[in-house]
Order: structure tokens, then sequence, then C-alpha cells
């Protein structure tokens, strides 16, 4: 899903109204091994349909020992569709850092994921595995729904927040549909 992000400048200059050159310069600095671009707002798409819609006041790349790193160094805040383009989830974040060459893309910093039905879910490490298309946390998490609370120490959600899972929960008297609890 976050495949497209390494083509983020790309999509930038070709989404940008206005082709003011201060403006693009403005948007988009470049200093040594890294660049920076400011007020980013991304739709990625699979077949021309909206799949996750990311927006961060900065995004900052570099490239180390050849492995280029996406840094949302002042948050990142992201909307996750189905196939009928209803929104899944929403996702917040302070930070935020994705490996391209992994496909991996971690938050962190008071990580909160909202699901359409209200379910909330709070850690300070939220990882998007993009290969494997799963949303996943080995932190302590917390989850609620109305009066419902639980805690945990693993969660696991594909990317569309379909299949939920979460293990090793302190209030396991507690069965929320849509979010088992494997067995151990």
């Amino acid at each position: 899903m976050l495949r497209y992000l390494g083509s983020l400048a790309a999509i930038l200059f070709l989404g940008a109204c206005e082709n003011d050159f201060n403006l693009l310069q403005e948007a988009h600095q470049k200093k040594g091994n890294e660049e920076m671009v400011r007020d980013v707002v991304l739709h990625y798409t699979d077949s021309g349909r909206l799949e996750v819609l990311l927006k961060a006041p900065v995004i900052k790349r570099t490239l180390q020992n050849n492995i280029p790193k996406q840094e949302f160094t002042e948050g990142i805040y992201c909307e996750f569709y189905d196939d009928s383009l209803r929104l899944k989830a929403r996702l917040t974040a302070r930070y935020a850092i994705r490996d391209e060459n992994k496909r991996l893309m971690t938050a962190r910093d008071q990580v909160v994921l909202v699901s359409a039905d209200s379910t909330r879910l709070e850690s300070e490490e939220l990882i998007w595995d993009e290969g494997r298309a799963i949303v996943y946390s080995n932190k302590f998490v917390k989850w609620s729904r109305g009066k419902e609370v639980g805690t945990g120490f693993f969660f696991q959600a594909d990317q569309s927040f379909k299949k939920i899972q979460m293990r090793k929960t302190e209030a396991d008297n507690i069965v929320i549909p849509g979010l088992g609890r494997d067995e151990e």
C-alpha cells in the first residue's frame, strides 16, 4: 500500500496546482542526502481505487548506506478505506518512519487507531508491514469501545481491519466482536 511513497516527489510535482517554481522549492527542499517535503497529502490507490489518504506536515527522506528512509518528524494522519470506499480506520501518531526496502512503516509516540465502529486502539508503537498486508504492535496496547476497555501486549490486523487479533489480554472476560483472541 505504501509502495507508492517512494515516488513521493513525482506525485507532489504532478499534483501541484500551480507552476510557480518558488512554491515548489518551498515545498521540496534538498540538503546533502536529505530531501524534505512540507504539507504533504498523498492518495494511495490500487487500480484507481483509494486505499489510504496520508497527511503529514513534514516528510524527510534520507539515503544512508543505500537504505532509503522516510521520516514523518512532525506526525502523521492516515485514513484507510475498504473496496467500497468506506472509511475503515483512522491512524494518528506524533512520529513515523518508513523503511522503503523492507516496506515497513513504524508509527510511534501517542499512536491512536480508531476503526469505523469506534473501536479505539492506543499504543506507543504500531507497525504496518506492506508486504504481509498487516498492522501490528508487540508493545502495550489499550483498546476501548463504549464502556468496554481492555489492555494487552499484542495486536494484529489485516490492513483492511476485517481480521483483528489480540493476545495476552488483561481483560480476558471481555469479548469484542471483530476483536478476537488467539489461543495460546
